[in-house]
C-alpha cells in the first residue's frame, strides 16, 4: 500500500522527470564531449609540435649571424651553440650543413611522434650574402629566392603553423 502512495504521489512523478532529465542531460555532454576529443587530441599535438619550432628559434638565429659573418653554412652542428633539449616532445634537432634545421619529434608528441618538420633557409639568387628567408615544412620559396637544402618534413599539414603550409 505505502508503494501504491508513493507512486501516486505527484512529488515521485517530479522526482522521475528530474532524473530522466539528468540523464538525457549527461547523454547530451557526454556526446558533445566525444565530438571535441579529437579537436583537443589536435590541438594537443599541434602544441607539441610548436615546440620543436620554439627551440630551433635560437639555433636559426646562430647560423644566420654565421653565414652573414662568413658567407657560408656552418659545416656541423658544432660550429653552433647545441641546444640543452630536456623537452617533453622533441627527440632531436639536426643541422645538415646546407641551412637546414631538421626537427624529429618523439613518443610524447601525440600525432607528430616520429616525424620530422624542416626549417630551411631560402638564400636570395640576386645578392651574394644577405636576404634569407626561412621557410619551414610545406612553404615554398619565393620566386628570387634558392633553399639548398632538403625540405624532411613529414608532419601532417594540419599540425604546422599557416606560415608552413604551401597554401
Amino acid at each position: 500500500m505505502r508503494i501504491t502512495r508513493i507512486l501516486n504521489n505527484s512529488n515521485a512523478e517530479f522526482a522521475f522527470n528530474n532524473v530522466a532529465q539528468l540523464l538525457a542531460s549527461l547523454a547530451l555532454i557526454l556526446i558533445l564531449m566525444g565530438l571535441n576529443a579529437s579537436y583537443f587530441t589536435t590541438y594537443l599535438s599541434k602544441a607539441k609540435a610548436s615546440e620543436g619550432f620554439t627551440l630551433v628559434t635560437t639555433l636559426k638565429q646562430e647560423v644566420t649571424t654565421y653565414y652573414f659573418e662568413t658567407g657560408k653554412w656552418p659545416e656541423a652542428f658544432t660550429e653552433v651553440q647545441e641546444s640543452q633539449y630536456g623537452h617533453d616532445s622533441v627527440k632531436s634537432i639536426n643541422f645538415d650543413g646546407k641551412g637546414g634545421f631538421h626537427i624529429h619529434f618523439n613518443e610524447n608528441a601525440g600525432d607528430a611522434t616520429g616525424k620530422t618538420l624542416s626549417l630551411v633557409a631560402a638564400t636570395s639568387t640576386l645578392t651574394s650574402v644577405g636576404n634569407i628567408l626561412w621557410m619551414c615544412g610545406y612553404a615554398k620559396p619565393p620566386s628570387g629566392y634558392v633553399i639548398n637544402s632538403s625540405m624532411k618534413t613529414n608532419l601532417p599539414p594540419q599540425l604546422t603553423t599557416f606560415s608552413c603550409r604551401d597554401i
